[in-house]
């Protein structure tokens, strides 16, 4: 799903941002896919999850508890994709379903994914996955966005 610049979530700043990570123990993890026919060269998408927990690590009971979840996860995505040049991107649409990790202590998640791929297929370029992946990874970090599972800072 690809969004358009007026369908896209309230921007929150960065304090807020970093905040809400910390409150949701928001991870995140990636990996590299292709779509193409095996044989055929074409270009790795990267595949980012990211993954927070509703307040307090506890099921929402009715309301709209988990797409909020969702909603944030969003301009956390939207944030870090910002910098990205040379690339398209889409988010996946929210799934209405609960996560459930050993490496989290089977604690309810909210996952949002998306893809980023090279906005041009251009064969020499070997590397835009690594950078791609550096640039989120950084962005993610300066969130307080853990990798895999949340440690205590």
């Amino acid at each position: 799903m690809s969004r358009e610049p007026n369908s896209a979530p309230a921007v929150a700043s960065v304090a807020e941002l970093e905040q809400w990570v910390r409150e949701h123990r928001v991870t995140w993890e990636s990996t590299s896919r292709r779509d193409v026919a095996p044989g055929q060269d074409g270009p790795a998408e990267l595949e980012i999850t990211l993954l927070g927990r509703y307040p307090g690590g506890h099921f929402p009971v009715g309301g709209d508890g988990y797409s909020l979840v969702y909603e944030r996860l969003q301009s956390i995505a939207l944030h870090v994709l910002g910098p990205v040049p040379g690339a398209r991107y889409r988010l996946d649409p929210f799934d209405a379903a609960v996560h459930l990790r050993a490496e989290e202590g089977w604690t309810p998640e909210v996952e949002l994914t998306f893809v980023v791929e090279p906005a041009e297929h251009d064969p020499s370029d070997v590397g835009f996955r690594q950078r791609t992946l550096t640039r989120l990874e950084s962005g993610l970090e300066q969130l307080g966005v853990q990798r895999k599972h949340w440690r205590e800072p």
